[in-house]
């Protein structure tokens, strides 16, 4: 005996044992109710979480863009460096101090205190 005759002869035996099974109408949807019912609640929990995942992502996006095109309507504030501030903080501290001299000495004009402070 061949390999080939040996080979037709396995597959003769398997198709003895395992017969062709002919599909009917109700075949398809028949197959997916047994596939439904062996899903758990944890296959269900765990579509829905998929769908909640992708929404907060849908947001996050969402939120991003609108924030990055809103970028050009900062005021320059935001486009400051730290020395600009600071030295802007200078001048703020300077009239603050003016004020107060001014208080003590209402007699004095503030723009000749003012002067004074900032020498």
């Amino acid at each position: 005996m061949t390999e080939n005759e040996r080979l037709d002869q396995l597959f003769r035996r398997y198709r003895e044992a395992c017969p062709d099974v002919e599909p009917s109408v109700g075949f398809m949807p028949a197959m997916w109710n047994a596939i439904e019912a062996r899903r758990g609640w944890t296959y269900r929990l765990r579509t829905y979480t998929r769908g909640v995942v992708a929404a907060a992502a849908t947001v996050c996006m969402a939120f991003v863009l609108f924030d990055m095109s809103s970028l050009a309507d900062r005021p320059s504030i935001y486009n400051e460096t730290y020395v600009e501030a600071l030295n802007d903080e200078l001048a703020a501290e300077t009239l603050a101090f003016a004020d107060i001299v001014a208080a003590r000495n209402p007699i004095l004009d503030l723009d000749s205190d003012l002067e004074e402070v900032i020498e």
